[in-house]
């Protein structure tokens, strides 16, 4: 993990996430279950620190977990490209039980983290968790100014704001599209 952070340093009651949503995400349930976590808010406000903490907790739980900036995913699918082996980075990546993409939206990006953070996605669809941080707000604006209303939790890690499936981030992410349509399957029903 990239700062060592683990719940030992998280101040729980600071945080915007509801502290119900806070209890069912540290069950780990949700890996089991092969769902997504995204996680979005303003820049320093401790999005980062709590899915590395959700992560270092997974791993003592002998769950694997690979960690990403959109940045480093773009490199490693840049290096895949250049020597041929983009499948099976994709099936080495999608080893992982937990898949983290963090900071989506810090930076303008172009066609290939595009590409690169699509393809992640669509591999790891209904099969592996993918936990997403992300300074874009839902409602698909570009920053977060202002800390946002705390949203009412469900006691499930399926509160809307806390935790939806990747590919709907895709849709929210105008600097991500670069012409890529995610293309959902027929018995999807978000079709």
């Amino acid at each position: 993990m990239p700062n060592g952070k683990t719940f030992g340093s998280w101040k729980s009651e600071l945080s915007s996430i509801p502290q119900a949503t806070q209890n069912a995400l540290g069950t780990l349930e949700w890996v089991s279950r092969r769902e997504n976590c995204v996680i979005s808010g303003p820049s320093g406000t401790g999005k980062s620190h709590f899915i590395e903490a959700l992560c270092h907790q997974a791993i003592d739980a002998d769950l694997r977990v690979s960690w990403f900036t959109l940045e480093t995913l773009a490199a490693t699918f840049g290096r895949a490209h250049v020597d041929g082996s983009v499948a099976w980075t994709i099936a080495k990546i999608c080893r992982s039980d937990i898949i983290v993409v963090d900071d989506i939206g810090l930076l303008p990006v172009g066609h290939e983290t595009a590409e690169a953070f699509y393809r992640l996605v669509d591999a790891a669809y209904e099969r592996r968790s993918l936990a997403v941080t992300s300074n874009i707000h839902p409602s698909g604006s570009r920053s977060c100014p202002r800390p946002w209303p705390q949203q009412p939790s469900t006691g499930s890690c399926a509160t809307p704001t806390w935790s939806r499936p990747a590919a709907e981030l895709l849709d929210e992410l105008p600097s991500c599209r670069d012409g890529l349509r995610h293309v959902r399957p027929a018995s999807d029903p978000r079709s």
